[in-house]
């Protein structure tokens, strides 16, 4: 099935401080994407700058699948890897 293979794309990290900061996916071919998985907000893509000191959110999604594959068309849109 087509959405396992896009699960294994990612690393599931969870937080160590639930009640602080979200569980999140991080795409294997580039760890500077990421999608926060946030209860009030769902699926959140978002790309590290290139000093790892801030993200730039760069969109919103209802479903976990829709959202990696917008992680992994930025990937590809910024010069990642397939």
């Amino acid at each position: 099935m087509k959405l396992n293979k896009k699960y294994n794309d990612f690393k599931l990290i969870e937080s160590d401080e639930p009640m602080l900061y979200d569980d999140e996916y991080q795409l294997k071919a580039n760890p500077n994407i990421y999608i926060q998985i946030n209860d009030d907000f769902g699926y959140i893509v978002h790309i590290l700058n290139d000093k790892h000191t801030e993200s730039k959110e760069c969109g919103r999604y209802n479903t976990l699948f829709r959202a990696m594959m917008s992680a992994i068309s930025l990937n590809k849109y910024i010069g990642g890897n397939k």
